[in-house]
């Protein structure tokens, strides 16, 4: 049974309006968190940085992941007879090794460009409070 695209944004949709009022209702946070709109952009927040940390370890892994396959691939093609090996292969590997093991620091970069200020490395900054908005 084949299931269309659609009906899956379908399904979806439906799920999330149905748990729309579950989102939205933050009135007693365990820990004495805030409340209301707050406490939900509170968590999506923090949410957020989570992820934008998992995004820079695993950025930083696949790179030196890569790195070790590009010295594993530049073994194999010294140990290669001549004419059969090719060093493209290695050579991308390390390219891409590297464009992987700096893509936290340039993110961090372009955004302090972008929006200015110094935030570190894989973290996510904004507004605290709703009290500062206006």
């Amino acid at each position: 049974m084949k299931i269309k695209l659609s009906s899956l944004f379908y399904i979806f949709l439906y799920i999330f309006i149905l748990l729309l009022p579950l989102l939205c209702y933050a009135d007693s946070i365990p820990g004495g968190g805030s409340s209301g709109f707050q406490g939900i952009a509170e968590n999506i927040k923090d949410t957020f940085s989570s992820f934008a940390k998992l995004i820079t370890a695993g950025s930083f892994l696949a790179g030196l992941g890569l790195a070790f396959l590009a010295i594993l691939k530049f073994k194999e093609y010294r140990d290669a007879s001549p004419g059969q090996g090719k060093l493209g292969l290695p050579i991308t590997y390390l390219f891409v090794a590297v464009a992987f093991l700096f893509l936290p620091h340039l993110t961090k970069e372009a955004g302090n460009t972008i929006f200015g200020g110094n935030t570190p490395a894989g973290s996510i900054s904004g507004e605290t409070s709703l009290d500062n908005l206006s």
